[in-house]
């Protein structure tokens, strides 16, 4: 019984490293790229509130759908820009 309990651990801790891998991609992406992708969307919206909420969207699309991204097809910055 132990062994099972030692096996659901092991695969648990395998997935918290995946997250904490992950979440910290995310996080250099993010602040990589807020600047840029702000700028974008504040020059269409010229309004604050209007902007933080496009990057906000943006990066959760990003986030969302990293898993799909091919860099080979087009870097991360152009697929933002689109995005944006």
């Amino acid at each position: 019984m132990l062994d099972g309990f030692k096996d659901f651990m092991d695969s648990e801790l395998r997935l918290s490293e995946n997250s904490i891998s992950s979440y910290y991609s995310d996080v250099k992406l993010y602040e990589k790229y807020y600047k840029d992708v702000y700028n974008i969307a504040f020059s269409y919206t010229l309004n604050r509130c209007d902007t933080e909420d496009i990057v906000q969207k943006v990066f959760m699309k990003l986030f969302k759908n990293i898993k799909k991204f091919n860099s080979s097809d087009i870097n991360v910055k152009k697929w933002l820009f689109i995005v944006c």
